[in-house]
């Protein structure tokens, strides 16, 4: 189970810097309101000292300012509760939403899938370079999406740089940090699926060859074909996905100081959930590819290509 746990808590990992940074701020903030209550309450003191027969009058203007800062901490409160909420109702409805997306793209890449064996059947060689040039084409969409990326990215970092030039110096520098760390995240991610995407590919290739083999030999292998054709469907949707996630950037909306760390949120969460899709259709491709490579094995008295499979 090593593997797969590594895949799919890399991109969470990877994200408790941002979280810790974008937390890091707020504590500031949550210190310079602790010390102006402080100050009121200190100057209040000090007035009272300074002129006893006013002391009564100082002492209610000193709980009027403690009440005023309690209504304010339970206004801000309210705020980001409110702001939190939002949030987290937003990234469900994206996760319902990919989860939909993913079956449907299931079905449609297993339509492709037998359409493109019926096509091929019988010439297993030219079945294979069909197959290679899919593979490729789905490496130059990759390379093609981080580079578009790339070339968002650069254009959004100096647009984001002049929207907080007004904050604090500090708040400046953890906010561009935290925004080039979301697609710094999101690259390292997709290279670590992608790779792990190919392997599942080749081993699924060489599971073929054998109910190839098998075939030709005589032997009924419907149920193989069929098991071969929903893992290569998911490894096509896997692909494609991965493909889309490789050209997404994604920015900090945020309009004022205040809101840094939620604003920072929003973005770690939908990088999060659009991350939990895409780790998905991995997730599926390699439970069909061990599906067929075990069924394979009841023909062939071998375990390998299952072994093989990092699980």
């Amino acid at each position: 189970m090593r593997k797969l746990v590594s895949l799919f808590t890399l991109f969470s990992l990877l994200l408790t810097p941002i979280a810790m940074a974008s937390q890091g701020g707020d504590d500031a903030d949550s210190t310079d309101d602790s010390t102006e209550v402080e100050v009121e309450v200190e100057d209040q003191d000090a007035t009272t000292t300074d002129d006893s027969s006013d002391s009564e009058d100082e002492e209610d203007s000193g709980s009027e300012v403690k009440v005023e800062t309690r209504e304010r901490v339970k206004a801000n409160s309210a705020g980001a509760t409110e702001i939190r909420t939002r949030i987290e109702e937003a990234v469900q409805a994206r996760q319902e939403e990919m989860k939909s997306v993913f079956e449907e793209r299931r079905v449609q890449f297993e339509e492709a899938v037998q359409a493109r064996r019926e096509a091929f059947e019988g010439d297993r060689e030219e079945a294979k370079q069909e197959l290679e040039r899919i593979r490729s084409e789905f490496k130059q969409k990759l390379e093609d999406g981080r580079e578009e990326a790339k070339q968002k990215m650069e254009q959004a970092r100096e647009e984001f740089k002049n929207r907080i030039q007004e904050f604090s110096q500090e708040r400046q520098d953890k906010m561009n940090s935290i925004f080039t760390r979301l697609d710094e995240v999101n690259a390292k991610v997709v290279a670590n699926l992608s790779e792990s995407l190919e392997k599942l590919a080749a081993i699924l290739e060489n599971v073929n060859d054998k109910i190839d083999t098998l075939e030709a030999d005589g032997i009924d292998v419907s149920d193989l074909v069929t098991a071969s054709t929903q893992a290569q469907a998911s490894i096509d949707a896997a692909q494609t996905a991965l493909a889309e996630q490789a050209a997404k950037t994604y920015d900090i909306d945020i309009e004022n100081e205040e809101d840094a760390k939620e604003a920072a949120k929003v973005s770690r969460d939908e990088l999060r959930a659009d991350l939990d899709a895409v780790a998905r259709f991995i997730k599926s491709a390699r439970e069909d590819v061990r599906t067929v490579a075990s069924d394979l094995a009841d023909y062939t008295d071998t375990d390998d290509d299952a072994d093989s499979i990092d699980t």
